[in-house]
Formats: structure tokens, C-alpha cells, sequence
């Protein structure tokens, strides 16, 4: 006990937690994974009924680890002052704890309770890693520092993939190989453009990668509005590359997302007469438009979906909708059971093609089937609290929810952002984002 004692003198676990994290930031693009089970359907495989544990977790549980250890020491040092900080918390803490309970339950009764136990893992992960951001001292530009440098490499890939019209396959990397013959690539197609590939990254899909890149852009960006003093030059330079790969990726949702927030925060900036950065957002928007301009037989297929492909996408996803809302009444209060939406639609649609079990494109009915109208409610009532607890000043109560709704924007267009680990835990870095912007010294 002794020799464990003066272990934990000598290790700095602060220093421990930052590079924990700064490892994880830099893994999280890549989808380097562990498989301990595969399901097939007809001969095609179950995506979602994979069970799995990603490198980037590993590196998660780390930082947890350190992070938990950092607070013990420095903040509660003792189970009395544990118990104390409990007392004054008791509201969130009891919601927290209903939520945790109710999770273990929805476990046990879901049809496969393997595949329920994996997403609420995820999520507690993703919970731990949003309070530990929030509660340990480590400074708003060292985050988005290591987000930022962790996002280069992938999004250079990913503007050689929509280059080269190729992709490599690399089970270390977790990279599949997809081409515009190869079926199941994302591909933006019609009889005048023909077929063209859609930028990857290092992701399983383009509309991931545009989400991810969103995320970047939206830190770099409110970084640098944050520190005030910045020049036009060095704004424009960070942010090029992100807003190539963005573009490559082709991701309707992501484009619509950074759209509202470039001009929220460029009419943000004309008022606060942030003269630099105004002009480093005019020479993006004209980047944009250039883009926009040299590849606008493709961007009006995608926009417009005025071709087979992107109508019978568009068809898809309206009649997931239709399918969720039969599950869901079906399952109403208790839900299927995390991760268990697409073997729901299984057992309530037998007799369709198997690539056709996909999740509703819409995290929060998703969430609300899964976990049903129980789970749903305390998790409001705990953000509710939440909210309360950070006693956010009136004025800026608009501001936090302008800058929340591109992610609401995300989570109605799409369901990575909750059936996919990395979606989890992007979906926690963006509020910590939003929340540390707001609440850190400036």
C-alpha cells in the first residue's frame, strides 16, 4: 500500500490525462478495430450487429482512467468530501444514476442483450468523456489543437481519394477499399457526369467524414474567434484543407450544417467589427464558391438529386421513417434496446433484402426507439439540470443554441452520430466545444 502511495505522488496524472488525450484526438479519425463477432444475413453481413472495440476507445479508457485518478487527488482527496460533493449534486446525480440503471435494464430485455451492453458502453464512454473535458483543467486551445493536427491526415486522404477516383484497403488502419464499380461506395451518379467517387477519408462513410470535418472547422473556427487577435492569412491557411476535404465528401448534411454556422458567426463577427476575421471568412466563402463553380455538374446532382441514384436515396430515407414509426409503436415506453433498431426492423420486416436494415436517419427518434419514451425523458431531464447547473447568463442562452443547432441539423440528416462509436464521441466533443467556448476565460 505503501509503494502504491508514493506511486501516485510521484506520477503526474495531469500531464498523463493531456497526453491520453491528445493520443485519442489524433486515433479517433481511424477506425482501427477489434471484431469479436460477425453476424450474416443471407450471406451479407450485419454491420450493426457487430460487436467490436475500437483502438480509439482503448486510448479512451486511458485518459478516463488518468482523469479519474487527477480529480480524486486534486478535488475530492477523500470519500467524505466524495459523499459531500454528492449532497450538493444529489438532483443530477440521482437522474444520472436512473439513467444508468434504466440502461442496464433496457439491456437485459432487449433481444440481443450482447449488442445492447456494446452501445450502452459506448455511450457511458462518451458521458465520461464529455464530464471529464468539462471538469479537468486542461486548456480549450490544447483540445483543439490536438482535434485539429488529428484531422490532417485523414482529410488528405480524403482529398486523394475523390482525386484519384481509388481508395487502399488496410485492416490496421481500418480502411476498406471503395471504387465507383465496386457496389455499396458512396458515388454521386447520373447520365451526363457519369460516376464519381465520394471523399471517404479514413472513415466507413462520406457523410461521417463531412460530419467529422464540420466539427473541425466549427472548433478552428470559434478558436479563433475566441482569441481576438488573429490574422486574416493564418484563419484562411488552417482552414483550406478541412474545407476541401469537406467538399469532396460531398455530405449534404455537413454542407448544410457549416453553411448556417459561416453565416451565423460571419453576421457575428460584422457586428463585433472583427474586421480580420470577416476577411478571412469572405476569402473561404470564395474558396467555396470556386469550388462549387469548377464541380457544379456534380454539386447540382447532389443538391438537386435529380438522378436514380440520389432519388432512390432520398426514397430510403422518407421510408425509414415510415418503418421507425411502426417500431416505435411497438416498443413506446421501454424501447428495443440499445443497438438493437435495425435487428428490430429485422424481426418486424423479415422478408426484405438484407443491406436494407439500416438505422432511421435521425439520432434522436433512433434514440427514442431504442431506448424508448422512458430513456428519452430522463435524458432530457438531465440535460435539463444540466443547463440549469451551468447557470448560463440569459443573454447567451441564443447564442448556445445557435451554435447547438448545426448539430441538430446532423442529428435529423443523419444517425452516425449515435449508431457509430465515433459519432458518440464527436457528439460529445461538439457540446464541450459549445460549453467550453462559453463558459473558459478568455
Amino acid at each position: 500500500m505503501e509503494l502504491l502511495n508514493k506511486f501516485f505522488e510521484k506520477v503526474n496524472f495531469l500531464k498523463a490525462t493531456k497526453i491520453s488525450l491528445a493520443l485519442f484526438l489524433l486515433i479517433l479519425p481511424w477506425q482501427t478495430v477489434y471484431i469479436f463477432r460477425e453476424v450474416f444475413w443471407d450471406e451479407t453481413k450485419w454491420e450493426y450487429g457487430t460487436l467490436n472495440f475500437y483502438f480509439s476507445e482503448f486510448i479512451l479508457c486511458f485518459f478516463i482512467l488518468f482523469g479519474f485518478i487527477w480529480l480524486w487527488k486534486n478535488k475530492i482527496k477523500s470519500f467524505k468530501n466524495l459523499t459531500l460533493l454528492l449532497n450538493q449534486k444529489i438532483i443530477p446525480v440521482l437522474f444520472i444514476s436512473l439513467i444508468f440503471l434504466f440502461f442496464a435494464i433496457s439491456g437485459f430485455l432487449a433481444s440481443d442483450f450482447a449488442l445492447a451492453f456494446q452501445k450502452i458502453r459506448q455511450i457511458i464512454e462518451a458521458l465520461l468523456f464529455f464530464f471529464l473535458l468539462i471538469l479537468l483543467p486542461i486548456k480549450f486551445n490544447f483540445i483543439i489543437r490536438w482535434f485539429f493536427i488529428g484531422s490532417l491526415l485523414p482529410t488528405i486522404l480524403g482529398i486523394w481519394q475523390f482525386i484519384s477516383q481509388n481508395s487502399f484497403n488496410s485492416t490496421l488502419l481500418g480502411i476498406s477499399k471503395h471504387t465507383t464499380w465496386i457496389a455499396g461506395s458512396s458515388i454521386i451518379s447520373g447520365p451526363i457526369i457519369g460516376r464519381w467517387l465520394r471523399a471517404y477519408g479514413s472513415f466507413a462513410h462520406p457523410n461521417i467524414f463531412g460530419g467529422y470535418l464540420f466539427l473541425v472547422l466549427f472548433s478552428l473556427l470559434l478558436n479563433f474567434y475566441k482569441l481576438k487577435q488573429n490574422s486574416t492569412l493564418l484563419i484562411f491557411l488552417f482552414s483550406i484543407v478541412p474545407i476541401i476535404g469537406l467538399f469532396f465528401s460531398f455530405s449534404r448534411s455537413a454542407w448544410l450544417a457549416f453553411l448556417f454556422f459561416i453565416i451565423f458567426i460571419f453576421i457575428l463577427a460584422f457586428i463585433k467589427k472583427r474586421d480580420n476575421f470577416v476577411r478571412a471568412l469572405f476569402y473561404l466563402s470564395f474558396l467555396i464558391v470556386s469550388l462549387v463553380f469548377i464541380f457544379y455538374p456534380l454539386v447540382q446532382v447532389r443538391v438537386l438529386g435529380n438522378s436514380t441514384n440520389e432519388a432512390v436515396s432520398i426514397n430510403e430515407r422518407v421510408l425509414g421513417y415510415s418503418d421507425a414509426g411502426n417500431i416505435l409503436k411497438d416498443s413506446l415506453f421501454f424501447g428495443v434496446g440499445g443497438g438493437n433498431y435495425t435487428l428490430a426492423l429485422k424481426e418486424k420486416y423479415p422478408n426484405i433484402k438484407p443491406w436494407s436494415y439500416q438505422p432511421v436517419h435521425n439520432i434522436f427518434i433512433l434514440f427514442l426507439i431504442e431506448f424508448g419514451l422512458i430513456g428519452f425523458t430522463l435524458v432530457l431531464g438531465t440535460l435539463y439540470i444540466f443547463e440549469k447547473e451551468l447557470k448560463l447568463k440569459k443573454q447567451l442562452n441564443l447564442k448556445v443554441i445557435l451554435l447547438l443547432f448545426p448539430f441538430i441539423i446532423l442529428g435529423i440528416l443523419d444517425h452516425y452520430l449515435y449508431s457509430f462509436p465515433v459519432g458518440l464521441f464527436l457528439s460529445s466533443l461538439f457540446c464541450v466545444i459549445v460549453y467550453r467556448y462559453f463558459l473558459d476565460k478568455k
